[in-house]
């Protein structure tokens, strides 16, 4: 006998168990690769009429009893003439392996005592009474419906991994006053199990059921059941005949209460017994201790992989069609119904919704599977069979309902399936009455039907029905609504949009139903947001946060299949887990801003789904997808045309049906248009699909017509990425240089900062390749871009690490001197300005070209500039702008005379600086450098804010902003935006220079400014303490402090710890001597790094905090001493707030205004 393997469309995997009827398969469906139980009754039994009803029965039972604690049944047909059905997978143990870790042992006492110790752990017992209370539940729901199980036994009870009891095999089951199908006067049920009166064979109702479940309850207290015997027979004459022996026997250490409730079960008078599942269920709740979360044994072998536990999905969103769709099983109204969406929409899901809801009401049911290779009628035929079996079971004999002219159908359909020619009624060419006799056989069967009970028909995969099941379809739906009968005929089929074309029948039978208004279609969506939301919580038990559902909406795109398989898949890799609030993450691991960083590989389900959806497209169609997915977000019609080797017309054609099977969509992206997949898990499927060989074939064609596109110029990612991804390594780094230097100039810092991340990772695994050697062109190029960008977003050590490894892999004066000016420059940031004069003066000591001499004075001026020797500073400009002067270099000449401006203005020498701001301004105009203009603007904008013209300087912020958002040079807008805070600030209007602050700041993280952060924070601190709220203000100032000192900006940081300090104070976190250490501590620093105006503004800080301590003359030294400070480093600006501050000491009044404009 061969093995089987497949059973329609479910691919079979192993066999699960057998019993009397048949054997249960696991298997997965083809279409989806969801795994389900499938019963199929033997063939090798032989069945007779009588077992063919009872497996049918079983179905229609269990497909009525819809109960979370009761395993549920999807469809039924069959397979070579045999009957199967198939039911929900519940992965679990059978109830005795979950509780019972052996059988007992009779004669070993060591074993039993053992045993004894096992049956009565707490938690155990906990969980055996929550998992009779779940049983209970069942039982109540089933008894309800008249229904009996009558084959309750630990085999059939399932719990599953998350602690759920399943109730499964309704065999033989019956409903209360219905006929028995068993033979006259046999037994039925499981001997040890069986109740007194079934084993007498008399009429059983519910109460039977909770004998079954007393033995039960009573195996798993005891650790054994209450009757032995080595033969069937014994034990059956125990159960008529014998009473219970009390549990206590077995196990002294019972509740005596509970033991009670389980004897009580296993009264032999039905009578005496608990008359109802719900009172059993009342019963075992009162002993369980912790009635709403019990603990959960280790069900499935091994403990849970998270704090969550996953369960099946509801069926949710789509409440309003199948309301719809229910009521015209009670209406008549459009006998055709057509259900149509793309795949994993949810169409098979809303037909067998409904058929289970259809059942419930006594709607008679038959469902099919369509395929595309199936014979004329075998939909039909399917369908009748089902037909025939249930008016069987609920009328009797089927015959006499339609007599010989329904038997007829029957009849015909009984010959060779396999050999169309041998069927005379499929026989319907010219002159053959055959087709028409068919027809009206099985109208007459469906009218004879439809006088007693509604009748629905579904129709899975509609769209692969044959042409004469179509007419059939039509000829029925056409008559019988005609026909006004007691009942309505409902014909309900699915099909997948992109299966369905313009020239499909399907659509060719709406055209002729639809004058007569006889069929409705409808087209299933993506579910909203908050349907996505509730289906997740339907697996999970809790709310996915909003950074899960914002992740699991894109990915899935709303398809409730998508869905279903992205939550599996992200709770089988562990990556869900439970907080405190009962929310689910995605836990794969922190990345750089705090977010959850999650696996974006496609589940297999998904992506076995989309295979085979891509298989159905022919080569010149499947052509363009390949294509397309190479391109990516490049895939415009003018490089398909050029790459796809088809002609105009040919690929217009396949993309237009691409986009008719809403594979693609297209939009309209600068004049061109672009076609992206509909659904991002396609180009991964296809991606896949191709093999690397064809990727980097289809890749390398793709970057040599971007080279030659003029076009394209400057898209140096997409040609990194072909490049890359074709294996030409080193063209793909000199496009990802090429790209990072290009965000570069347009101060894109995070994504320059990603492109040359990748270039390092090529640069690390680059070997011996020349481009990557030191001192080579890219080597160069790609240090100096990297080093710029750690300037920018203030990665000081970091730059200065790389600077300092760079140094020592070169020879070259040119070179050696640029990376000692950039160590310089990390130098000069992180307040060690001594290391900083100490690399410009040995670089410049080296034979260097002039520009790089400039760059070097530049620089030095710098340097002097922060350690407030103004003197120093301008000879170092003014050297350098005569080397400009010199050449003519109008650039250069502008940004000095900005730098120039920029020491006068420290010095308070307030005219003479705004000349050479308004003379950096005329030559960063003249030669088009609007950035140039902007950083003067801002610079003679401070100057006017210090002399007092608001006005002006508010003018000259504002025009900076626009200029630098015209660039996009965010790094340049911050600047801009902090002057423009703390003029708005100045002007005591602190809600503005909030904002403004708040703006530059997010700004800051956008780029990646860790020194821009910590300073705005510390000036939302400073805003935050004159307006009195001094918690947040030393929340901003302690969070700003953490970015200043990781970067290692000590300036900046002196500069906080001092005003902290004021902060604790005001606080009364500090005493008087804990401040006073603190500020001379501070003082220490800011002497340590030999910065003359950090040392001057600790001076006046200090001033402050003296006068708040009532300290006069201490205050008063400490002013006095920064006087003479900033008289001999020329800075009047600093001098004239400091007679403020010495103004405010005498009159003993306005501490904190004297402290704003010190700062």
């Amino acid at each position: 006998m061969t093995e089987l393997k497949q059973i329609g469309v479910y691919r079979i995997i192993r066999v699960l168990g057998g019993g009397g009827m048949g054997v249960v398969y696991l298997v997965e469906e083809s279409e989806s690769g969801s795994l389900y139980a499938l019963k199929l009754l033997s063939p090798s039994l032989s069945p007779t009429e009588r077992e063919f009803r009872r497996f049918r029965r079983e179905f229609m039972t269990m497909s009525k009893l819809r109960h979370k604690h009761i395993v549920e049944v999807y469809e039924s047909g069959v397979h070579n003439d045999s009957l199967y059905f198939v039911m929900e997978y519940a992965e679990g143990k059978e109830l005795r392996k979950a509780f019972l870790p052996y059988e007992y042992p009779e004669q070993d006492e060591a074993k039993q005592q053992e045993l004894l110790h096992i049956v009565n752990e707490p938690k155990r017992v906990e969980s055996v009474l929550d998992i009779f209370q779940q049983i209970c539940e069942a039982l109540a729901w089933i008894h309800s419906f008249g229904i009996v199980h009558r084959d309750l036994k630990p085999e059939n009870i399932i719990v599953t991994s998350d602690h759920r009891a399943k109730l499964l095999d309704f065999g033989i089951a019956k409903r209360l006053g219905g006929p028995e199908i068993s033979q006259a006067q046999s037994i039925m049920g499981t001997f040890s199990y069986i109740s007194p009166e079934q084993a007498q064979c008399l009429d059983v109702d519910g109460r039977s059921d909770l004998y079954s479940l007393g033995v039960i309850l009573y195996e798993l207290l005891a650790g054994r059941p209450p009757f032995m015997a080595p033969e069937p027979i014994g034990r059956l004459y125990m159960h008529l005949n014998q009473p219970a022996p009390p549990l206590r026997e077995w196990n002294p250490y019972i509740d005596p209460g509970l033991e009670h409730v389980v004897l009580k079960l296993l009264e032999k008078d039905p009578a005496q017994r608990y008359q109802r599942a719900e009172d059993l269920h009342a019963a075992l709740r009162s002993f369980s201790h912790n009635q709403h979360a019990l603990a959960t044994p280790d069900i499935a072998g091994e403990g849970m992989a998270s704090k969550t536990s996953l369960h099946a999905p509801q069926f949710v969103g789509r409440e309003d069609v199948f309301s719809a769709l229910k009521e015209r099983l009670t209406r008549q109204k459009e006998p055709i119904v057509f259900l149509s969406g793309n795949t994993g929409i949810g169409k098979t899901r809303m037909a067998r919704e409904l058929l289970s809801s259809a059942r419930v009401e006594d709607v008679e049911c038959s469902s099919v599977r369509c395929f595309p290779d199936h014979l004329p009628y075998a939909a039909y035929q399917e369908l009748m069979e089902q037909l025939k079996v249930n008016v069987s079971m609920r009328f009797g004999r089927p015959e006499a309902l339609w007599g010989d002219l329904g038997a007829s159908w029957f009849t015909s359909m009984a010959q060779d399936d396999d050999n169309e020619d041998t069927l005379p009624s499929r026989q319907f060419g010219p002159g053959v009455g055959g087709k028409k006799k068919l027809f009206e056989a099985a109208r007459h069967i469906l009218v004879s039907v439809l006088q007693r009970v509604p009748v629905l028909f579904c129709f899975d995969d509609v769209m692969y029905i044959d042409d004469i099941s179509l007419e059939l379809t039509e000829y029925l739906a056409r008559e019988l609504y005609a026909a006004k009968l007691p009942y309505p005929f409902v014909f309900l089929g699915a099909f997948r949009n992109e299966d369905v074309g313009t020239q499909h029948s399907l659509n060719e039978l709406m055209l002729r139903l639809a004058p007569d208004r006889l069929y409705k279609l409808y087209e299933l969506k993506p579910l909203a947001l908050e349907h996505v939301k509730a289906l997740a919580e339907s697996m999970i038990d809790a709310s996915p946060a909003d950074d899960s559902l914002d992740i699991l909406m894109r990915r899935s795109l709303g398809i409730p299949f998508f869905v279903e398989e992205l939550i599996k898949d992200w709770y089988e890799e562990g990556q869900i887990f439970e907080t405190e609030e009962g929310w689910f993450l995605l836990n794969n691991g922190p990345v750089e801003g705090g977010e959850s960083r999650m696996r974006e590989h496609l589940p297999a389900a998904i992506h076995k789904r989309l295979s085979r959806r891509l298989k159905r497209l022919s080569p010149s169609i499947l052509l363009v997808a390949e294509w397309i997915a190479v391109l990516g977000e490049e895939a415009i019609s003018e490089l398909l045309l050029e790459l796809a080797g088809l002609s105009e017309s040919e690929l217009m054609a396949c993309l237009d049906e691409l986009l008719q099977q809403k594979i693609i969509v297209e939009e309209w992206t600068d004049g061109d248009e672009r076609y992206l997949f509909a659904y991002p898990g396609i180009r991964e499927t296809l991606y896949q699909q191709m093999g690397e060989m064809t990727r980097r074939k289809y890749h390398l064609k793709v970057a040599q017509a971007l080279k030659r596109s003029s076009s394209r110029d400057g898209a140096f990612e997409q040609l990194a990425r072909h490049f890359l991804s074709s294996g030409e390594d080193g063209q793909g780094a000199w496009y990802l240089l090429l790209a990072a230097e290009k965000r570069l100039r347009e101060f894109a810092h995070r994504p320059a900062w990603d492109l040359l991340n990748r270039c390092r990772q090529l640069l690390l695994r680059a070997g011996d390749d020349v481009l990557f050697q030191p001192g080579a062109s890219w080597w160069w190029r790609y240090h100096k871009a990297y080093l710029e960008l750690m300037e920018y977003i203030g990665q000081y050590r970091d730059g200065l690490e790389l600077a300092q490894f760079a140094l020592h892999q070169i020879s070259g004066n040119e070179e050696a001197s640029a990376l000692l000016r950039w160590q310089a420059v990390f130098f000069r940031h992180m307040g060690h300005y001594q290391e900083a004069s100490e690399c410009v003066e040995r670089a410049l000591a080296w034979d260097v070209s002039d520009e790089e001499r400039l760059h070097l004075l530049q620089e030095g001026g710098k340097i002097k500039l922060a350690q407030g020797r103004y003197s120093a500073a301008l000879e170092s400009y003014r050297e350098a702008m005569a080397w400009a002067v010199s050449r003519n270099d109008q650039a250069k000449q502008g940004i000095l005379s900005g730098l120039i401006g920029q020491v006068l203005y420290q010095r308070g020498e307030f005219e003479a600086a705004r000349n050479h701001f308004a003379k950096a301004i005329d030559l960063a105009t003249e030669v088009g450098d609007n950035r140039a203009v902007a950083g003067a603007l801002c610079k003679i904008g401070a100057l006017e804010l210090d002399e007092g013209d608001i006005k002006a300087s508010l003018q000259r912020f504002e025009k900076a902003i626009s200029l630098t958002r015209e660039l996009g040079d965010r790094r340049m807008e911050c600047k801009a935006l902090a002057l423009l805070g703390q003029l708005q600030s100045d002007r005591r209007l602190y809600d503005e220079g909030r904002e403004q602050f708040e703006l530059a700041l997010d700004y800051a993280k956008q780029l990646g400014d860790i020194r821009g952060e910590g300073e705005f924070l510390a000036r939302l601190g400073a805003i935050c303490y004159f307006t009195g709220e001094h918690d947040t203000s030393r929340l901003y100032l302690e969070e700003g402090l953490q970015k200043t000192v990781y970067v290692g900006d000590h300036a900046t940081e002196i500069w906080i710890r001092g005003f902290l300090n004021v902060v604790e104070f005001v606080l009364h976190n500090r005493n008087t001597e804990e401040t006073i250490e603190e500020m001379e501590r501070t003082m220490h620093m800011s002497e340590e790094i030999e910065a003359m105006e950090i040392i001057l503004l600790c001076k006046i800080l200090s001033g402050h905090i003296f006068r708040l301590l009532n300290q006069r003359g201490r205050a008063l030294d400490q002013l006095t001493a920064a006087r003479y400070l900033a008289i001999e480093i020329g800075n009047r600006r600093m001098l004239a707030k400091i007679e403020s501050e010495r103004y405010l000491l005498d009159k003993h009044k306005g501490r904190v205004w004297g402290l704003q404009q010190t700062l």
